[in-house]
């Protein structure tokens, strides 16, 4: 009879922007032009492990940056107030609280698949502060506040992508 043997399961490798620092590990600010997460295209089960490590509040407001739009309307996309931006600039190595941090990458995935899809920045830009007819005439950068809005956004997206847009 063979005896059957079991591949050694594979660890995942963290990504290639997080550093270590007093055993915990964090995450490295991106380059200027480069998406504002560290890992866009991961399951959900590497992003939900994610969010199990410090994620910095400088990875958020990398992410306001890079949205289009004014700063009020950066801010409502992300769900923050100008008082926590103010907090957030002061103190950016502070650890986000595990909702901001699930929102700011689910967010940063979003906004990295528009530019996918959409083909380039300025496309997925303009796309993004534009009213969709298939969001019930809904900017889809406001969308993104809500786990709802963010999944609407996402399947508007995979519509485009697919061709089934309307």
């Amino acid at each position: 009879m063979a005896v059957r043997t079991r591949a050694p399961a594979t660890v995942a490798k963290p990504p290639a922007t997080s550093t270590r620092r007093h055993g915990v590990r964090e995450f490295a600010a991106a380059e200027p032009g480069s998406s504002p997460s560290p890992a866009l295209s991961q399951s959900p089960l590497a992003r939900h492990a994610q969010l199990g490590r410090r994620v910095p509040r400088q990875v958020m407001l990398q992410l306001i940056d890079t949205l289009p739009g004014d700063v009020p309307a950066r801010l409502q996309a992300v769900g923050l107030g100008e008082a926590s931006l103010k907090r957030f600039r002061a103190q950016p190595r502070q650890p986000l609280s595990e909702e901001h941090a699930e929102r700011t990458l689910e967010i940063s995935r979003l906004v990295q698949m528009a530019r996918e899809v959409l083909g380039s920045v300025e496309a997925a830009d303009t796309w993004l502060a534009t009213s969709q007819r298939a969001l019930d005439f809904q900017l889809p950068r406001a969308l993104l506040r809500t786990a709802p809005g963010r999944m609407a956004v996402e399947q508007l997206l995979g519509r485009i992508e697919y061709g089934v847009y309307s």
